[in-house]
């Protein structure tokens, strides 16, 4: 790596390699074959450049990310991405969301998003100072997981202010956004919106966990076992959710160290009071026909042995040196065909957020707080565009 001098005192690095993805990411000439009608030539460029990214994340959102590019000098705060400068078109791309639903959003989160007062004298912020770009960068961050340095020069702050604003967001909308699109949905409710599942209607709700692969942890090897997924052979975390028949998020447990199986995750004591409370019957569900005096979950093989913590509805295991009979076979078929919806629901959140998707490598701490955010946003998108048009088969 060689070091130049440019005529502004700035020393600029030249290097002998072939530039990555992301170095040559602004000068790329395919991003000038389809010019967006923008007034300003600047927006046009980014707005394009987002356009390609989402086209690359749709194909295989597992892309790894682009490495960061050294910070550029500040341009005209006129040529940074805000809310009122972007279209119809322009927010659905860079948000997931319709114009509509994300004024919703922010009449919703309004009071987490005011920007928190500066100094003794209480000035506000003069970057990202309304709730409508503060939003746009949290959902943009989510849904592309760009390079700090990248998402600060496209709004127009420094890469400091970014990750400080991003993450400040982060803290005060998380809990809010969990208040707002998470609720137990009981067994009446989802029976009276023919939400319940034809073959199983003793089922009220179907749980399952995710994984996300992350970099591998620091310190001795048996802290970093702990997080290492044998199925996958990578390191990682997992978490476990909890969902209605429809698909719906009712409880979400992020974070939990890969190595952690499924059927461990669901008997800890949190998990576990949780689900009791989803499954017990109200008063008003005592005239259904159930001789039992609670609703079932369902769950897959990885769940074996949590019949005996709650109602559950597993597969059929198989025996040793045994195959299964047709019937089992039938009925383990009739169970994953309804079981899906909650694979519908994770394929949504990670196509819908990259950041999901991806090597998680930043602060384990964070992921808790990232994961619901996404999950309740993704409720919110449930609510206006169902998982499955049929959902009762």
């Amino acid at each position: 790596m060689s070091i130049r001098k440019s005529t502004s005192n700035q020393i600029q690095y030249k290097t002998d390699t072939k530039p990555s993805f992301f170095q040559s990411f602004f000068n790329h000439p395919r991003f000038l074959k389809k010019p967006i009608p923008f007034c300003n030539p600047e927006m046009e460029r980014i707005i394009s450049e987002y356009k390609d990214l989402e086209e690359i994340y749709q194909e295989d959102p597992r892309n790894p990310l682009p490495e960061e590019k050294e910070e550029v000098e500040e341009k005209d705060p006129s040529e940074h991405l805000t809310y009122h400068s972007l279209g119809p078109a322009e927010i659905k791309l860079l948000t997931g969301f319709e114009p509509d639903e994300f004024d919703e959003l922010v009449e919703l989160l309004s009071v987490p998003l005011t920007p928190p007062a500066i100094g003794r004298r209480g000035r506000r912020p003069t970057l990202l100072a309304t709730a409508q770009d503060r939003l746009l960068i949290l959902l943009t961050w989510f849904r592309f997981f760009d390079p700090w340095a990248r998402l600060a020069t496209v709004f127009g702050v420094s890469r400091t202010h970014a990750h400080t604003v991003v993450l400040q967001i982060l803290d005060s909308v998380a809990p809010v956004l969990k208040e707002l699109f998470v609720r137990k949905v009981s067994h009446r409710e989802q029976a009276e919106a023919k939400a319940l599942f034809l073959t199983f209607p003793e089922v009220t709700a179907v749980t399952d966990s995710t994984f996300q692969r992350t970099t591998k942890p620091m310190g001795s090897y048996d802290e970093a076992k702990k997080y290492f997924y044998v199925k996958a052979k990578m390191y990682g975390l997992k978490s476990l959710t909890i969902h209605a028949c429809n698909g719906e998020l009712l409880a979400a447990y992020p974070g939990y160290p890969a190595a952690t199986s499924d059927v461990t995750l669901f008997r800890k004591p949190e998990v576990l009071t949780a689900v009791r409370g989803i499954v017990s019957k109200d008063p008003e569900e005592a005239a259904i026909p159930d001789p039992n005096p609670e609703w079932a979950v369902m769950a897959d093989l990885g769940f074996q042995g949590i019949q005996h913590n709650v109602r559950a509805v597993l597969p059929i295991k198989k025996r040793p040196r045994s195959e299964l009979l047709s019937a089992e076979k039938a009925y383990n078929t009739r169970l994953a065909k309804r079981r899906i919806i909650i694979e519908n629901f994770y394929a949504r959140l990670k196509r819908k957020f990259r950041i999901m998707s991806v090597i998680f490598n930043l602060d384990k701490d964070l992921y808790p707080n990232i994961f619901y955010s996404c999950a309740c946003l993704v409720n919110f998108d449930i609510s206006r565009r169902p998982l499955r048009a049929n959902r009762q088969e």
